[in-house]
């Protein structure tokens, strides 16, 4: 039952990600350049105001020893819906100057109607958590799944009635609208207010950390295509975008379905001290390592041809943007492992430092755009900045791994991926053709396969038998 409903899971939030995909390729194809890249400036306010008050209240309950208690699901709730109603009042506040950011001051009513979005969460039944901790992702997969697809159908009609920006702002509201009705379908709780002091601090220890941390995870996420917003044109907002959105579809994906399949592992490895979460660890290290680098192969040396497929000829990059991005992008992937183990273990203190380190990168960076250095100047500072979370995070796991061999892995993997990205760098910067690019593509994956096969044969054997023997 726990192989069925996580392969459920991990195939809806593919689902989930192809569709927030398919609406970009809409709203790309629709509407112009322009328009385009101001409805990317809705995305970033909405990833600004989540990731600034991310207390991880749903993470709460799936780490706490209790958290399936009804008093601890009304205390969830309350936060909640408090959290909500002070973030709508704040964003309709700074509105303006939010618009005088993006230099976009006629149009300050959009980030207005935008506010009414946290609000609306702040409502959503968070019983599909408490069936996550039971490793039951039915709940938790269809609140995902159902609000896309009605916000993906809605906005073809929204397209009909305004085809420019206006039909980007009022689907963002009503997958919001669609999410909170789904969670309280399909969750087998009630929703319920109610306070209690005791949970409440214990809540508030939790989660102030990962608050801090969450302006940071914007940083990290959004902090070079915000600099892009607003050091330069709506029209390289738009092509960042484009190639942002490409390369990050897969980071998400994979980033969910480990939270959501190892966190309740993790964690329950953690309290148990029989267990041993060692193994969980190489097993998600193994899967980070094969999908992290076909990813970076594909990113590299197939990520124009797409972008030209999928969108059209005016968004395509120079190959040195998409290099630095796809590694970037690699480099967070690669670091996943790490950071569930850290928010398994509860101390969130150690996830707010690794993204400091991270963080830091956004200083060069913001010199970079405020000077108006090429775009590239920025990811070189975002990638020297995974580099640095990427060791702290794994020097961090070293408590929880006994083998020293083990240990040493997560290097290991980095080197190797290294090396893959400067193979890539020098075969992108040649190619000249869309076809020429397929052909080295699959001569360099099946390439990368050799030493994947030999490195981890046993460990896939491992997962394979393991597989077979989970009904």
């Amino acid at each position: 039952m726990l192989l069925k409903s996580a392969k459920f899971y991990s195939l809806s939030q593919i689902a989930v990600a192809l569709l927030s995909f398919l609406r970009n390729i809409i709203l790309a194809r629709m509407l112009s350049v322009e328009d385009f890249g101001i409805a990317a400036t809705f995305s970033l306010v909405i990833a600004l105001v989540e990731s600034t008050s991310a207390v991880a209240l749903d993470k709460y309950i799936v780490q706490a020893r209790f958290g399936y208690n009804r008093r601890v699901l009304a205390t969830v709730h309350t936060v909640m819906v408090i959290r909500g109603a002070i973030l709508s009042l704040l964003l309709f506040a700074v509105s303006p100057l939010v618009a005088r950011v993006f230099s976009l001051e006629h149009i300050a009513w959009v980030y207005q109607m935008l506010a009414v979005i946290p609000l609306i969460a702040g409502f959503k039944n968070q019983g599909g958590a408490v069936q996550q901790k039971a490793h039951n992702f039915i709940t938790l997969s269809m609140s995902d799944l159902l609000s896309q697809v009605l916000g993906t159908i809605a906005l073809l009609g929204l397209l009909v009635k305004w085809p420019d920006y206006q039909a980007a702002l009022y689907v963002n509201v009503l997958i919001a609208v669609f999410a909170v009705a789904v969670s309280h379908i399909f969750s087998g709780s009630r929703f319920s207010l109610g306070f209690n002091k005791t949970l409440f601090a214990d809540v508030f220890r939790f989660s102030w950390p990962l608050l801090l941390s969450g302006i940071l995870v914007f940083i990290v996420l959004q902090g070079d295509r915000t600099i892009v917003a607003s050091y330069y044109t709506v029209e390289d907002l738009a092509v960042f975008t484009v190639v942002f959105g490409l390369l990050s579809m897969p980071v998400m994906v994979l980033n969910k379905i480990f939270q959501s399949i190892y966190l309740p592992k993790f964690a329950a490895g953690i309290h148990n001290p029989a267990s041993d979460v060692g193994t969980g660890y190489r097993e998600s290290l193994s899967l980070t390592l094969f999908l992290a680098g076909s990813a970076l192969i594909g990113f590299t040396l197939l990520g124009n041809a797409v972008i030209r497929l999928l969108y059209g000829d005016q968004y395509t990059a120079d190959f040195e943007l998409l290099f630095w991005l796809s590694l970037c992008m690699v480099i967070r992937t690669a670091r996943t492992p790490a950071s569930i183990l850290t928010l398994a273990s509860g101390q969130s203190r150690i996830t707010l430092l690794i993204n400091i380190t991270r963080a830091f990168a956004i200083v060069p960076a913001i010199y970079f755009g405020a000077m108006n250095f090429d775009l590239v100047y920025i990811l070189y500072a975002a990638t020297l900045g995974e580099l640095l979370a990427y060791t702290l995070g794994s020097v961090w796991a070293f408590r929880y791994v006994n083998n020293a061999r083990d240990r040493m892995t997560p290097f290991y993997m980095l080197l190797f991926l290294l090396f893959l990205a400067v193979a890539c760098y020098f075969i992108l910067a040649v190619m000249i053709s869309d076809i020429q690019a397929l052909i080295y593509f699959c001569g360099v994956y099946m390439a990368f396969l050799i030493p994947i096969v030999f490195i981890f044969r046993s460990k896939l054997r491992h997962l394979i038998n393991r597989g077979n023997g989970d009904v």
